[in-house]
């Protein structure tokens, strides 16, 4: 009797949490500019709490799923944000007003020139450290994905170490649409050495191997913030180099105080994300092909420094794997930055080296040219799996060496993958040196 008593207690005491319990709802609405009425792109809407958010849509619509008595933020650069309470609603439509002190803040553009930003002529819109390493790419302009309104950002089909395509403006130019890097004020030119111009591939472009770009050997953990200025008069301070856009980055420096360490780890996996719609057999073989990426991101930092001398020291290292097996990726990067102000305060110096070097093994193509892909996706024998090929090669006496073993005869489009992987491979390095040094005198004081 004593027992069911207690059960019947112990119900009565959890009935108001079970009933408590919610369902989400959707949430829709219209985010628009209080000063003109005019709706707003790419203002960022995430619930209190919690990582789960969306953001609105060209004609600044958005859609989110969140519980009734859930607080919604609105953000957006320029504009001061809001929090609402969902209070069981499916319409919110907001009016965002602007933020003065925000269009006070102070941008770094050509060469270290620091102007107001409500001076601007052209659009400017930030990324802070936090958001580039929320989820952390090996790459960090991959981070711009999403979270700049306007601007597109691609990655190559290279995997791990690939460039990336970035559009702030829109498609100008049938050719190059790339923007101007700027990092710390210094103009860097990232063009890539190779990059993928024909489908089925040729000599001169190394079978369309993406030679990456120089901004993939910066580690994520040393950008301060990034900076987009997307109007068409940013080129008036950088040339026509500048007409596509301007990303500028500032990386972190030494602050006066005890030196202080920190450390960052992250682990990315990786799978297949769209596999083409085959009968049984053929997914199957496509299934056994690819394997789990990974990717682990690790990063030490050291700073500190008295009040006229600050010293900055970051060691990173990256080891990755992709989809496509053998494919491998190590990376080491080694920042020094030292500011120091002499002479009584009137000289100011910023002194900084980048040294990075990266290795690539078998870094996938884009073009039909031995790409193993080719083969893995062509693949139709019967009674046979794929697996079947993994002991790629059989000796030929009358040639007296291995030759490549495959269900049909062998072309330059169609392979044995394994035997592509395996003894085709390709090796990639690329190493970089970025010195800077800076010396501003004050004459008055």
């Amino acid at each position: 009797m004593k027992y069911y008593l207690f059960r019947i207690a112990i119900i009565l005491v959890l009935l108001p949490y079970i009933g408590t319990a919610q369902e989400k709802i959707s949430v829709a609405g219209t985010v628009i500019a209080a000063i003109n009425q005019s709706p707003l792109p790419g203002v960022n809407i995430t619930i209190k709490g919690s990582k789960q958010g969306v953001q609105t849509d060209f004609d600044g619509n958005y859609m989110i799923q969140a519980l009734p008595n859930d607080v919604l933020i609105f953000s957006y650069i320029g504009m001061s944000s809001q929090e609402v309470v969902v209070n069981n609603r499916n319409q919110i439509n907001i009016e965002l007003q602007e933020d003065a002190q925000q269009l006070d803040d102070v941008v770094i553009t050509a060469l270290g020139i620091k102007k107001s930003r409500k001076s601007l002529t052209y659009a400017a819109q930030d990324i802070s450290a936090e958001e580039l390493v929320r989820v952390k790419d090996a790459n960090p302009i991959n981070s711009l994905s999403g979270k700049v309104s306007g601007v597109v950002s691609n990655r190559s089909a290279s995997g791990v170490g690939g460039s990336v395509k970035v559009t702030p403006r829109g498609n100008t130019s049938t050719r190059n649409n790339q923007p101007l890097y700027v990092v710390d004020g210094i103009p860097l030119l990232n063009n890539s050495s190779i990059q993928p111009t024909d489908t089925f591939g040729d000599v001169e472009n190394a079978g369309n191997r993406d030679g990456g770009d120089a901004l993939s050997l910066i580690n994520p953990d040393d950008i301060e913030s990034i900076t987009v200025l997307k109007g068409a008069s940013a080129f008036v301070l950088y040339g026509s180099q500048g007409s596509n856009g301007v990303i500028l980055l500032t990386t972190k420096k030494g602050k006066s105080g005890y030196f202080k360490t920190s450390f960052s780890s992250s682990l990315t996996v990786d799978e297949a994300a769209y596999i083409v719609d085959f009968d049984a057999q053929g997914e199957q073989s496509i299934d056994d092909f690819y394997t789990t990426g990974t990717t682990a991101i690790n990063s030490i930092s050291i700073s500190g420094g008295t009040e006229n001398a600050q010293t900055y020291f970051s060691y990173a290292n990256t080891f990755a794997t992709g989809v496509i097996p053998t494919h491998e990726i190590k990376r080491h990067t080694i920042n020094v930055r030292e500011t120091a102000k002499l002479f009584d305060v009137k000289m100011t110096m910023d002194a900084s080296v980048l040294l990075s070097t990266q290795d690539i093994h078998n870094k996938p193509v884009s073009g039909f040219y031995f790409n193993p892909l080719v083969g893995l996706y062509g693949f139709n024998a019967k009674n046979e799996s794929l697996n079947d090929y993994e002991d790629f090669e059989v000796f030929d006496p009358s040639r007296n060496l291995m030759t490549q073993r495959w269900y049909q005869d062998t072309s330059d489009i169609e392979q044995n993958p394994y035997w592509i992987l395996y003894r085709n491979a390709s090796e990639d390095t690329n190493q970089k040196v970025l010195a800077s040094l800076s010396l501003n005198y004050k004459f008055n004081t």
